[in-house]
């Protein structure tokens, strides 16, 4: 039975190693280590027009493309339209006759007479394949800011604002996935794990074992021991045995054993400098040390670390990029998925390299945001604004399959249609129609309302 003294030490010990081990990883919180990518640029110019400058003009769709486009009220081009002059004879427009033509997709259009009785018209969109270029341009950025029909159109509505109808958005993404190619083999891409999650389970195996009253002396020891890990698995070159050897150093190293028959420690001499605290290797606290150093589980995988990568950056695409792309409340369909996390890759490659904001002085721009993790306030470099380059010529390809497209173009890809034969619903039967559904509750409610019906 442990005394309380001995009860004492040991909660002592345990606190020692929990903090140990907070100050070396924080809290388990993965958006922690991310958010700042992508929310670091708050406060990006919305005029910014860096993207059309550089574009040249090779073809239709990017001269078309390069003109700029505004939001105009309907009162200001009419009054436009009254006082313009016929392009046949040069006379004024009588405006008594300016009426509105038939329906152009996100547009108008404008049908009048000069008073010597000449038909003319004025349309406010230009055409390209004969469907009307803005509302192309329109369902392409909505699709390609990531953005959802539905609340862009309900946000429109709400402005009175003309924008084209749903059915040709969803009609039209049909052609676009032809543009966004999906490539289906990955023999190149070498596999690899992430090493921060590594390294916090070697800090937690060696934790658990200076929380021990028997081998606390190893409690100075995990911070070196797993930065001695992450200095083997970076400095290996993406050998494994070159790895495993400089691995296995460390078992030499703690007790004060710099050179060996058949090999040496890396480090300067002016290293162990101050350094009191070895462990004997006669000691049950260095055979503890030792089990976990070459224990199987911990060294059997150690070949996907050999690049010493970490998954952040995943992380980061999935949390922020894909989830603007691909929001979670919104239900999409299975090429219209894959097309939206094409664009977020797209948009992550494409920004994984930004350089950092400068000020006039040329110092950095700070970013504050608070941090979940130490409940302060913590300072990171602002990154310089998305440019998004690629857009130009993403939109050019997208318009350039809509021109001419045949009928047989506008069809769900061949896994698509595929999906469509799986069922609905968990139980694998036929769900019954809306309308069916709906007189079913009525008919519960109206029965219930009277009782002495029999239902």
């Amino acid at each position: 039975m442990e005394s309380e003294e001995e009860t004492t030490d040991t909660e002592e010990s345990e606190s020692s190693v929990d903090k140990l081990l907070r100050d070396i990883f924080g809290d388990d919180d993965v958006n922690e280590r991310i958010n700042s990518e992508e929310e670091n640029t708050e406060g990006e110019n919305d005029t910014d027009e860096s993207m059309w400058h550089k574009v040249k003009e090779d073809d239709e769709e990017i001269h078309l493309l390069n003109d700029r486009r505004f939001i105009v009220g309907e009162r200001e081009l009419l009054y436009l339209i009254e006082r313009t002059t016929c392009s046949e004879c040069g006379e004024r427009i009588d405006s008594s006759t300016i009426q509105e033509g038939e329906k152009v997709a996100a547009g108008v259009k404008y049908q009048y007479l000069c008073i010597n009785a000449h038909k003319n018209k004025w349309i406010s969109t230009p055409f390209y394949g004969g469907k009307s270029l803005v509302a192309l341009l329109i369902q392409l950025m909505v699709l390609l800011s990531g953005a959802s029909w539905s609340k862009f159109a309900a946000g429109a509505k709400f402005i009175n604002l003309v924008t084209g109808c749903s059915r040709a958005f969803y009609h039209h993404q049909l052609l676009y996935k032809f543009v966004l190619l999906e490539s289906d083999r990955f023999k190149h891409i070498r596999h690899s794990l992430d090493i921060w999650h590594k390294a916090k389970k070697l800090a937690y195996m060696l934790g658990d074992a200076a929380k021990k009253a028997a081998h606390r002396s190893l409690l100075p020891w995990i911070r070196p021991t797993v930065n001695h890990f992450w200095y083997c698995c970076n400095t290996c070159s993406g050998d494994v045995q070159k790895l495993i050897k400089k691995w296995f150093k460390i078992l030499h190293h703690v007790t004060n054993e710099h050179e060996w028959s058949g090999g040496r420690c890396n480090h300067s001499k002016d290293t162990n400098a101050g350094v009191e605290k070895w462990i004997s290797k006669d000691s049950s606290t260095y055979r503890e040390f030792r089990k976990i150093v070459v224990n199987k589980e911990f060294t059997g995988n150690f070949q996907y670390y050999t690049t010493c990568k970490q998954t952040w950056a995943i992380e980061n695409l999935y949390f922020h990029t894909l989830l603007h792309y691909c929001q979670k409340q919104v239900s999409f369909g299975f090429d219209s998925c894959v097309m939206r996390n094409q664009l977020a890759v797209i948009d992550y490659n494409h920004h994984l390299d930004r350089e950092i904001q400068q000020a006039r002085d040329g110092t950095s721009v700070p970013f504050v945001q608070f941090s979940r993790k130490t409940k302060q306030l913590v300072a990171y470099d602002r990154r310089v604004a998305k440019s998004y380059t690629y857009i130009p010529d993403l939109i050019a390809t997208c318009i350039r399959q809509t021109y001419g497209a045949r009928r047989e173009a506008y069809t769900k890809s061949a896994q698509a249609k595929k999906l469509d034969g799986i069922a609905t619903n968990l139980s694998g039967d036929i769900t019954p129609s809306s309308k069916e559904l709906l007189n079913s509750r009525k008919k519960r409610k109206t029965c219930g309302l009277d009782l002495s019906a029999s239902c």
